[in-house]
């Protein structure tokens, strides 16, 4: 008559860990791997912060009224269908 027998399932997945014990090698990877977690973080925030920049260099780059000269090879809209069975009234 236990009500939640399914959150104690989910303990399942800690049974790997009991082989630490019996590989020290693994332990110590396991460990190594854990102390570095901050230190990512500050790997993560560059990456943001370069995201970031490169997204606004872009947007200055492709916008403004010559941006239609940047982004087609038609210097307007093409409005014809490529796709046989598609008509031309789905694009205006």
């Amino acid at each position: 008559n236990i009500p939640n027998i399914r959150a104690i399932r989910t303990f399942r997945v800690l049974r790997p860990l009991k082989s630490l014990r019996v590989l020290p090698g693994v332990a110590k990877i396991v460990e190594v791997f854990l102390i570095s977690l901050p230190h990512l973080g500050d790997i993560v925030l560059m990456l943001i912060l370069t995201f970031i920049i490169f997204g606004m260099i872009g947007v200055q780059l492709f916008s403004g009224p010559m941006m239609h000269s940047r982004c087609r090879y038609t210097p307007y809209p093409v409005k014809k269908s490529w796709v046989p069975h598609v008509s031309n009234e789905s694009f205006e």
